[in-house]
């Protein structure tokens, strides 16, 4: 092999390794829910929410690897803290 191939593979490996080590830094993912709408997300008896939609995006983080952080809100603050940039 040449100089120009090994420094290509190179290249390549090191391209393809960038992606994964990126994530390792990814900030948590953050949504609101309507903490109020049972079954999908309604208070705990001890403190915290439950509920479908917290399953749900709990699992969803815990595959993409991510973290995430769930804040019950009331429905009307909901798409005003989207537009915010307070949610993904």
């Amino acid at each position: 092999m040449t100089s120009r191939h090994i420094a290509a593979i190179a290249a390549a490996v090191l391209l393809c390794a960038g992606p994964a080590l990126a994530q390792d830094k990814l900030p948590p993912l953050r949504t609101g829910v309507d903490g109020t709408f049972a079954p999908h997300a309604m208070p705990k008896l001890g403190g915290g929410v439950e509920g479908f939609q917290i399953d749900l995006f709990t699992e969803v983080a815990r595959r993409m690897k991510r973290e995430i952080t769930i804040d019950a809100v009331s429905f009307s603050t909901l798409i005003p803290g989207m537009q915010a940039g307070r949610y993904d």
